[in-house]
């Protein structure tokens, strides 16, 4: 009981630190002043989506961000007000605390999302789907070539954190770390070496030796084997053709372990190219894939992605990872006109797989489906003001999270002063 207490006030933390910050630190100390912005977000229905919307904030909510700047301080609160059925509450989704170092470092406490691939759309590791969690994180970058390690690997940057989620499952409070290196050893080539563990919680160790295991280690065959590790890698290479400036990217993630390696792979690759067309500015295609076989020794197989016995890979019950889930693949091709400097037009076509092993216990549906999605959406920006604008047709339903098919509008407008 005492555990489940602490471990909720440091999910607190955050949003009181920040807080404190915003409204009580002296107006003559700051560098900067303060910055406003007002929001909003509506739609006639829900739809399926790669990511919770860009802006970062959930449909069908509304809400206010104060950003705060001083010495080497950064901070920023946002109050949401949410009228979905499952959150009709205050929350506080990309509220932080940040110290920054003169060394490229910075320390922060706080909400906020995290898009871990090389795709501006998704990733198969930690996207923005589900909420953020609430997180105490260490960044180091050095985007210079002068230091020893980035000497001979080149520009490099290193994220890690450790936060606590929230799920319907017996485990309460479990805890979520991560840790992702990127390093660029030429100028169009670059790395990702990416791990999460899920560890701790209600009914499991919260002891250092835990929190080591959750670091490195083969959590097979430990005292410490509930911890539910994945691991993979990424790739992202630019080039030209006719002048043209294309990029391919790729990420594979491990499900599970054998021999200290990823295995139960999943994949995404896609690929974007930039345009001088009056049409088109850029295009772009995906494909992922989160069905996983079974192998030769009879490990893995169908449903083995975003679930352990202990912890399903969800936060707020969607799952951390690309939206599709476990047993899923989509297709994705879209395109970007850019009509002036303040307005540009987005299209999307996706044919989507969800539950293809047509398991009844899969999150998103109890059986198989597949179908399309299209849309389209329009950014508009006038000084302060940016309205965005979505209009989507999704040709199948899903009785787990009550979406049906049909035409969706969706809006969301910002004010900053």
């Amino acid at each position: 009981m005492q555990t489940s207490i602490t471990i909720k006030k440091y999910a607190q933390l955050s949003v009181v630190l920040v807080t404190v910050i915003v409204f009580f630190i002296p107006i003559s100390t700051l560098a900067q002043p303060i910055k406003f912005k007002i929001w909003a977000n509506t739609q006639t229905r829900e739809t399926f989506s790669d990511n919770v919307e860009s802006n970062g904030f959930l449909d069908d909510s509304f809400g206010v961000q104060i950003s705060n700047n001083f010495q080497n301080f950064k901070s920023n609160l946002a109050l949401t007000i949410s009228q979905s059925d499952k959150n009709k509450s205050l929350l506080f989704d990309q509220s932080f605390l940040e110290f920054k170092t003169k060394k490229n470092s910075a320390y922060g406490i706080g909400k906020i999302n995290r898009n871990w691939s090389f795709s501006k759309n998704t990733s198969l590791i930690l996207s923005k789907n589900a909420r953020p969690s609430d997180s105490i994180y260490f960044i180091k970058k050095d985007p210079s070539s002068n230091g020893r390690l980035s000497s001979w690997i080149g520009p490099w940057s290193f994220e890690a954190f450790n936060s606590i989620l929230s799920f319907s499952n017996e485990v309460n409070n479990p805890m979520l770390l991560g840790m992702r290196f990127v390093l660029k050893p030429y100028n169009n080539l670059e790395f990702e070496l990416i791990k999460t563990s899920q560890w701790g919680g209600s009914q499991h160790s919260n002891s250092l030796s835990a929190f080591a295991s959750a670091i490195i280690g083969n959590t097979n065959v430990s005292n410490n084997a509930n911890v539910n590790q994945m691991a993979g890698f990424g790739v992202s290479f630019k080039d030209t053709i006719n002048d043209l400036p294309i990029r391919t990217y790729a990420q594979v993630i491990g499900e599970d372990e054998s021999g200290s390696l990823p295995s139960c792979l999943m994949g995404l690759i896609g690929s974007e190219l930039s345009l001088k067309s009056k049409l088109f500015t850029e295009i772009g295609v995906e494909y992922i894939d989160t069905r996983i076989d079974t192998t030769e020794h009879g490990y893995c197989g169908p449903q083995t992605a975003y679930s352990n016995i202990d912890y399903p890979y969800v936060n707020y019950d969607k799952t951390m990872g690309t939206s599709i889930d476990s047993e899923g693949k989509l297709y994705n091709v879209w395109a970007t006109t850019e009509i002036s400097k303040n307005t540009s037009i987005y299209y999307a076509i996706k044919n989507i797989t969800i539950n293809d092993f047509n398991s009844s216990n899969h999150r998103l549906s109890s059986t198989k489906k597949n179908g399309w999605l299209t849309s389209i959406g329009t950014s508009w920006k006038l000084n302060d003001l940016n309205i965005n604008t979505n209009i989507t047709y999704q040709d199948f339903h899903l009785d787990k999270i009550k979406q049906k098919n049909g035409f969706s509008f969706k809006l969301y407008a910002d004010y900053s002063f």
